[in-house]
């Protein structure tokens, strides 16, 4: 071989390096900002005077809420709005002379470091343990999306907090 094949070649395989480089780094970029702004939801139970679940957003970026579902006692509330908390309440067996809940809005935002009181209750003589077993007779699911459109599923039930990647 002569000198000049054997430049060729190096110049071809310098050329096939930075090729690789460059959509090895495309590839960790596109992954890097798809972490960056990945939202993760999440349901607190707060309990005193004024009885709460709350649902936050502790993630980097912001949550597209896509569906929501509230359950009470395993059973779908169908035709769901803020004004249903009402109803639901009524159901607990709960003095709670002040209700307030959130109706979500089917293409709603939750900014990052965001939270939203899902459910306010005011009670009246009910201990924090017989609060807490009548909130757990509600159920609450919510897909949402990241900016890139990845799914995600919150869940507030009895037994599970889970925040999973949706299929």
């Amino acid at each position: 071989m002569d000198t000049q094949v054997v430049t060729n070649v190096c110049y071809l395989v310098i050329a096939c390096a930075a090729v690789f480089v460059a959509v090895w780094q495309v590839i960790t970029t596109r992954e890097h900002n798809r972490c960056s702004v990945k939202p993760h939801l999440s349901f607190e139970r707060c309990t005193s005077n004024q009885s709460k679940i709350v649902l936050s957003n502790e993630g980097t970026g912001p949550a597209f809420i896509k569906d929501v579902r509230i359950y009470l006692d395993s059973k779908l509330i169908e035709n769901f709005d803020y004004t249903s908390w009402r109803k639901i309440v009524a159901q607990l067996k709960l003095n709670a002379p002040d209700v307030m809940g959130l109706g979500f809005d089917p293409d709603g935002v939750i900014g990052q470091d965001r939270s939203r009181t899902v459910l306010s209750i005011r009670t009246i003589n009910n201990t924090t343990d017989e609060i807490m077993q009548q909130f757990h007779r509600i159920n609450i699911e919510i897909d949402y999306t990241s900016v890139y459109g990845d799914r995600f599923q919150v869940t507030l039930n009895s037994d599970l907090k889970k925040n999973s990647p949706k299929s």
